[in-house]
């Protein structure tokens, strides 16, 4: 997920040159999100993990982000360009899988 066109494809196509499958999103300032009507997102149904380009992530989203119900990780990156192209440099990671407490233990 990036606002910025150019980011967003770069990543995209930053992903689909390893063999990856890619869902784009524009996020809330550019688009109508789901995330600001329900507590889930559609397009992370199919994911395995979602990149948020971090100056695109308003207050509010990284609070839906942080409090929905989900089993993918969700990883806040920066851009780079690099030789004509672009790529997300993960600089945080929210995994549910981490933070998941076992049934018995509460």
């Amino acid at each position: 997920m990036s606002a910025d066109a150019v980011i967003r494809e770069g990543w995209a196509r930053y992903f689909m040159d390893r063999g990856m499958r890619v869902i784009r999103c524009a996020g809330p300032t550019k688009t109508t999100c789901a995330l600001e009507r329900s507590a889930c997102c559609p397009l992370q149904d199919d994911a395995d993990v979602a990149y948020y380009d971090s100056d695109s992530v308003t207050d509010e989203l990284a609070v839906h982000l942080l409090m929905q119900r989900r089993g993918i990780p969700i990883t806040f990156a920066r851009d780079r360009a690099s030789d004509g192209s672009r790529e997300p440099v993960p600089v945080r990671l929210s995994d549910p899988r981490v933070l998941q407490v076992p049934e018995d233990a509460v």
